[in-house]
Parts: structure tokens; sequence; C-alpha cells
């Protein structure tokens, strides 16, 4: 469950310093300091300088959608062929959008061809927003007969596909479709940090090839390259790391390196060891007769021996819970699988992993329930209400997001 805490007027310089200032404000209105884990951010070199401000002690995680739109446009969209293709596509819906000859003759072949008569348009893309780029491959594909009738018919467009470009372009699809369905499962609501080293094991694995066209080729390596150098130290974070290993749906099976699994291991064993009460504490000698006080450091020395020993049966049972939890079968519910836990769990050791879990299973991996939330303040701050004060702007925000997750019956 997700509350919204503060989205308020910020009128100074949006420097690394004003950044963390308000950060900071906000966190001791709510007196959250002590209790915040990680912070996500998004990828801008203020915002993430804010988190390294002298005095700041929050960890701060990048939103992994930000990244993967970086890796696509950098390394995907940048290469000739592929730059080549989209602008063909572009001049095709560009054509077809001011050209009512065109259309006609495409539903004509939609239905002659294909069987369909829901008349399906082309899409055009948006620059600043590569899924739109997708969408508008992903539907040049869908019609691609309708299409090559069409362009057979009206060559005056000047449009052309050869063979060659049609190879490539499916290939560019498939692997953009890789990307959208992973950005699809990582602005969920009901999404957490632990999907982002599965998804991004995952979009590494489907990069792998050794056949196909050598453009082809270079083209997926370059991907890999990029994404395995952009997540280089995913997998060496804690946040990431502990969190899948802790998600009852992805436990160990994602990580690339076996020893960031086995470094996330031995911290969920420590941090079980501080979580639990020290058992059979030696107690002081007491002071006394020469007698009574040899006596006591006796009874010391055994005590201190007992505490070693049940030290070490602790953490065992560390080990075992945590194994033990491991081996499990996978859970489709990660928060379920949690909850059910915990309840019937009689152990301290097992509420202390239940613990851990809350703890680190709570970060969102992207920022788009913020982005989500700025479109809501748009809706509400028109034209029309242009003189709406910023502080009642922020409380019917906050009535908006978080009424619903208390039930509040309207």
């Amino acid at each position: 469950m997700k509350f919204c805490l503060s989205c308020s007027k910020f009128d100074n310089r949006h420097t690394a310093a004003n950044n963390y200032q308000k950060i900071q404000e906000t966190a001791e209105d709510w007196d959250i300091t002590s209790k915040i884990g990680v912070c996500l951010r998004d990828n801008a070199a203020n915002v993430k300088a804010a988190f390294n401000e002298p005095g700041c002690d929050y960890e701060s995680v990048g939103c992994l959608n930000h990244s993967l739109q970086l890796v696509i446009k950098k390394e995907l969209f940048s290469m000739e062929t592929v730059e080549s293709l989209v602008e063909k596509c572009r001049k095709l819906c560009t054509h077809a959008s001011h050209s009512n000859v065109f259309y006609t003759e495409l539903y004509k072949q939609q239905e002659s061809q294909m069987g369909n008569k829901d008349r399906l348009g082309l899409k055009n893309d948006v620059a600043t927003r590569w899924n739109s780029t997708f969408y508008m491959l992903e539907r040049i594909l869908h019609l691609k007969p309708a299409i090559a009738g069409t362009l057979l018919k009206l060559p005056s467009s000047g449009i052309e596909f050869s063979r060659i470009t049609r190879y490539i372009y499916e290939k560019v699809v498939t692997i953009l479709g890789i990307f959208e369905e992973a950005t699809k499962l990582l602005s969920g609501s009901e999404s957490c940090i632990s999907s982002c080293i599965p998804i991004v094991t995952t979009i590494i694995q489907s990069l792998e090839t050794t056949t196909g066209d050598d453009d082809i080729i270079t083209m997926q390596q370059a991907m890999k390259t990029a994404m395995e150098n952009r997540f280089l130290n995913m997998e060496k974070t804690e946040h990431y790391s502990i969190a899948t290993l802790l998600d009852p749906r992805f436990k160990h099976y994602f990580f690339r390196s076996q020893d960031a699994c086995h470094a996330a291991k031995k911290s969920i064993l420590t941090q079980l060891d501080s979580l639990l009460p020290s058992l059979n504490e030696p107690k002081p000698i007491s002071k006394g007769t020469s007698l009574t006080g040899f006596s006591n450091l006796m009874k010391n020395i055994i005590a201190q021996s007992q505490a070693t020993t049940n030290q070490s049966s602790n953490s065992r049972l560390t080990k075992e819970v945590l194994n033990d939890y491991l081996d499990s079968q996978i859970s489709s519910d990660c928060l379920d699988f949690w909850k059910i836990y915990e309840k019937n769990s009689s152990g301290g050791v097992k509420l202390a992993l239940a613990k851990i879990a809350k703890k680190f299973l709570t970060p969102s991996p992207t920022s788009t329930d913020v982005e989500r939330l700025f479109s809501t303040a748009g809706d509400i701050l028109t034209n029309e209400r242009n003189r709406l004060l910023p502080e009642n702007l922020e409380k019917l925000l906050f009535c908006r997001e978080n009424l619903p997750n208390v039930n509040f019956r309207y």
C-alpha cells in the first residue's frame, strides 16, 4: 500500500542542497527520519547529488525505467540501420495521416488480405517517448501485408521496404517488445524493487544470440553489453540483492553473480543475528569473600561458555531458517506469502526474517507513481482553476491519493 505524504510547492532553485533540505523537512514533518530504508529517485544529476550532501544518511536508488530508456535511446535508436528504419516508418505514418487516398486503400487491403474489418490505422510516435516508437513499429509490422499491398497500388508515396529492412524490422520490434513488457511489469501498482535484478537478467539473456544476420548479432551484442555495463553493480547493491532473495517469486534464481548472491545471504544472516535477543548473557562477578568470589568466577566461566554455545546454536538456527525459506516452493504472491509466513511463525528467527522482508520489500522500482501523481495534479490545476492556492492543491492531492487506501466512503 502506497501513501502520498507530500506534493508541495517548491520555489527554490533545484540544487542538490535545496533538494536534500526539502526531503529532510518532509521526513521531519512526518517523524520518519529513522524509518527510511532507501529512497527512490530519478536519474537527474541534481537529484542524485542531493543524497550525497553532507549530513545525508539516506541511501538512494535510481528509477529502473529511466535507465532502460537510456539504454534503448543510446544503443538501439542510435544505430544507423535502426535510425534509418525508424525514419522510414515516420515518413510512412506522416504520409498516411495526410492522405485519405492512402487510408482508403489501406482499409481495402486490410479487408481483402487480412480479413480485418476493424480498420486499424497507423500510429505516429512522439520523440520523447521510446515506447510510442515501439507502438508505431508494432502497428506497421502487424499491418505489413496490407501496407505492402497499399504501397504497390500507390507507388507515388516514394516509400519502400526491402527484404533486408523487414528482417531487421522484425528483430527491432522483438527487442523493443521485451523492454516494453519489462517496463509494464515495473510500473505495476504492486511492483517492488525486488523485480529489478530478475528483469535485468531476463533482458540480458534475451539478447544473447549466436546465429543470424551479422547486423542482427551486432545489434543484440551492443544492447547486451550496454545492459551489462549499466547494471554492473546492481547485484552488489544490498537493497536490490536482499530484496530479490526475500521475494518468494524470485529468490536466488536470477543472480548472474553467485558471489553477489552469497554476499546477500551473508548480510541477511548478519541482520538476523542482530535482531535476535542475546541469550544467557553472563552475569557480572559478585563481590564477596575470596571463596565466594572464586565460586562466582567459576560460575561466570561456565556462563560464558554456555553463551558461546547458545550463540553458535543461534547462528545455526538462522542459517537453517534462511535455507528452509530459500528451498521452499516459489510463491506467486509476495505480500500474501510473508503475511502467512509471519502469522504461522512461532520462533523468533522466522519473525525476524519477516521483519527484514518488510524493510527491504518496501521501495518501488520506478518513479511511475510520482509521475502519475503529477498527472493528477495537472488534471486538478487547470486553466479554469488557475487561482487554486498551492496549499489547497496539496490538500486535494493528499485526499485524492490517500483516502482510497483507508477505505474512506465519500
